[in-house]
Parts: structure tokens; sequence; C-alpha cells
């Protein structure tokens, strides 16, 4: 996990798969919405949305998996925010896990003062 800019993240989870990193990223968004957060008197709910994409064998274009994610993350906050979005790549209508597949994340936090 590395911070890719703002409040934004990325994440890189190495064999696994789409049905996998969905299952993670939905475990790491209920986890947070589970959550509050107070600001000075105010108790805030805290939230994240997240978009992903997956690679799996072949070279990786890492420039254009985080411009997809990212496209998945924005996705995500335009359909209500707190949830989880993936983003597939043009040449990947559905991939296969395999040892060797690389899933790429990007989330953002949501609360009162900042989104």
């Amino acid at each position: 996990m590395a911070r890719h800019g703002g409040e934004e993240f990325a994440v890189m989870l190495i064999g696994i798969g789409r049905d996998g990193a969905e299952r993670w990223a939905e475990e790491l968004r209920s986890a947070c919405a589970a959550r509050t957060t107070t600001f000075g008197a105010l108790e805030k709910q805290v939230t994240i949305s997240i978009g992903f994409t997956v690679a799996t064998g072949g070279a990786i274009d890492l420039a254009e998996l985080m411009r997809i994610a990212d496209r998945a993350l924005y996705v995500a906050k335009s359909r209500g925010r707190n949830r989880v979005v993936y983003g597939a790549p043009p040449s990947q209508s559905s991939p296969k896990p395999r040892p060797d597949s690389y899933v790429f994340g990007c989330a953002k936090g949501v609360c009162a003062r900042c989104c």
C-alpha cells in the first residue's frame, strides 16, 4: 500500500484474481464504514470508495492499470460513494485468477471535511 496523492492510496495484491480482490476490497470498505471518527463535537462515519482492476500474466503496463483503477474509483464516487467498482482492462473482459495475477486499486476516504 502506498499513498498515491491527496487522499488516495494504491494497493497491489499479487496472486489474487478479480473475485478475491473484490472480496478484499469489500471487506476493507465494510470495516471502514463500521467506524466513526470525531471532529470536535461531531461524530461522523468513515467511508471509502474503491476502484480496482486486475492484470493476469504477460507484460504489465502499470500506468495504464492505475488509470483504469482510478477511473473505476471515480465511477464508485459518482454512484454515491462508499462502494467498490471493478474497471476491466480493454483486453481482459473477465480475467481468470492465476498465481501471477496482480490487482491494482485506488481508494479514497470520504469524510465530512474532505469529499
